[in-house]
C-alpha cells in the first residue's frame, strides 16, 4: 500500500491544520490532516511529512459567494438599523419595541400638538418630551431606516456586479453610514 499526498495548504488561520489531495491504493481523495488526530491515515501522513519536503501553501480566507454576501449584508443593515441614533441631545434606541412607542407617541402628537409624555432615556432618567420632539425623534428614526434599507440595496446592488465581494466591504459601507 503506497500512501502520496499532494496539494498541501493550511485549512486555517492558526496553521493548524492542513488540507491535500492523498492518494491511496490508486484512488485519490481529499483529507484534512490535524496534528493530534490517531486515524491510522492521519499515522501515515504524519509519517510522511516528518520524513519528506512537503511544502505547505498559505491559508486563503475562503471566497464567500454572492448568496453568503447577501445573507451578510442584511444582517448588517439589521445591526445598524438597531443600534439606535442621536437625535439632538440624547441617544435614541432604534430596535423594533422601541419604533414602535416612537410611532406611537407621534401619531399622538399629530392629533394633538400640545401633547407631552415621560420618555425614558438610555441612562434610565425620565425627560418631558413635547409633540414637536417626538416628531423630530419619529421623522429621525423613519430616515435612519431609510437610509439603512437603501444602504443594503447599494451593497445587494454592488454585489451583484461583483463590486463588493467580501465581508469586510460590506462592513465598511455601513460602517459610512451615520
Amino acid at each position: 500500500m503506497s500512501l502520496v499526498i499532494s496539494n498541501l495548504r493550511y485549512a486555517d488561520p492558526q496553521s493548524m491544520l492542513i488540507d491535500m489531495d492523498v492518494t491511496k491504493d490508486g484512488e485519490t481523495f481529499p483529507f484534512t490532516y490535524a496534528a493530534d488526530d490517531s486515524a491510522p491515515l492521519s499515522n501515515e501522513v504524519r509519517a510522511l511529512l516528518q520524513v519528506g519536503s512537503h511544502p505547505v501553501e498559505a491559508y486563503a480566507e475562503p471566497v464567500p459567494d454572492a448568496a453568503s454576501l447577501r445573507a451578510y449584508a442584511a444582517g448588517a443593515r439589521w445591526r445598524k438599523e438597531t443600534a439606535g441614533l442621536a437625535v439632538g441631545s440624547f441617544h435614541v434606541a432604534t430596535d423594533d419595541r422601541s419604533k414602535a412607542l416612537i410611532q406611537g407617541a407621534y401619531l399622538q402628537a399629530q392629533r394633538d400638538p400640545a401633547f407631552t409624555a415621560q420618555w425614558k432615556t438610555a441612562s434610565g432618567s425620565f425627560v418631558t418630551i413635547t409633540a414637536a420632539a417626538i416628531e423630530a425623534v419619529a421623522l429621525a428614526v423613519a430616515a435612519h431606516i431609510q437610509a439603512c434599507f437603501a444602504k443594503e440595496a447599494e451593497v445587494v446592488q454592488a454585489i451583484d456586479n461583483h463590486v463588493i465581494d467580501s465581508f469586510a466591504q460590506i462592513d465598511a459601507a455601513f460602517d459610512a453610514l451615520t
